[in-house]
């Protein structure tokens, strides 16, 4: 083993909102935050990272309004590797959720690889997973006209991704294709009584080709590449309506 290093943190963020019309609701959010992470470079090529964290989001109504003074639990494990050989660039993140209440467990995942061609000319693809818990307002907020879902269950995504690469000095040109397959997205949905409510109804697929091109000012990591967006979902537009802060855990773009 190599050297080591570890961090233990612990944040809260408070927010107070205030939503008018005729439903009005002030109500105040939560996020503490309990996180703990292990660096241990296991040689001069390959480094190994894990860690655990643990959140807990309530809110609560302060004046007015049709959200309960609820919470929720998340607790995650997380573990990866990255390194080099011959030429060829690793990286590998696995997380598993415990999101509380009806959404269950979660787990994501990152694979992702880099490989030298010569001339400057770089391959790079990776594949990778993502879950987007459902916010607190989804789930709880009721009104004469929208109707809380405490079993909404998490939106999915899975995303794959090919790109070659070229760079010389401080020039990168990249060109991309990817596809995001999204699943149980949750959308406006109809009850019997005639309100609304969100509901896991949707499944999309989005196929993508881009290409890009940079001027390095410094180079911040191994290769110093652009970020993406991987395993990232559509934005749709939200009901006006209280949600406290997401539990969204999507894995990040490696540094290939």
């Amino acid at each position: 083993m190599g050297f080591r290093t570890s961090r233990l943190s612990l944040s809260r963020q408070c927010t107070r909102n205030v939503h008018l019309g005729s439903y009005g609701a002030i109500y105040q959010s939560t996020n503490i935050d309990l996180f703990w992470r292990n660096v241990i470079r296991l040689s001069r090529d390959w480094t190994l990272t894990g860690g655990a964290s643990r959140q807990h989001h309530p809110v609560r109504s302060c004046a007015q309004g049709g959200i309960p003074s609820v919470s929720r639990n998340v607790a995650a494990v997380f573990a990866g590797l990255n390194g080099v050989f011959a030429g060829n660039e690793l990286q590998l993140n696995l997380r598993r959720d415990r999101l509380g209440g009806s959404a269950g467990s979660g787990n994501t995942f990152f694979f992702g690889h880099g490989g030298q061609l010569g001339g400057g000319f770089e391959a790079i693809a990776s594949c990778a997973s993502a879950c987007n818990a459902p916010p607190l307002g989804d789930l709880y907020y009721d009104s004469p006209y929208w109707a809380a879902n405490p079993q909404l269950q998490p939106e999915l995504a899975h995303t794959v991704e090919a790109a070659l690469q070229w760079s010389r000095a401080s020039t990168v040109v990249r060109a991309t294709l990817l596809q995001t397959t999204g699943t149980d997205l949750s959308g406006y949905g109809s009850m019997p009584e005639g309100r609304t409510e969100f509901q896991n109804i949707f499944r999309i697929r989005t196929p993508g080709r881009g290409g890009e091109r940079a001027w390095r000012l410094a180079r911040m990591g191994p290769r110093g590449e652009p970020d993406s967006a991987a395993a990232a979902r559509p934005k749709r537009p939200r009901a006006p309506h209280p949600a406290a802060p997401r539990a969204q855990h999507r894995q990040r773009q490696p540094g290939v």
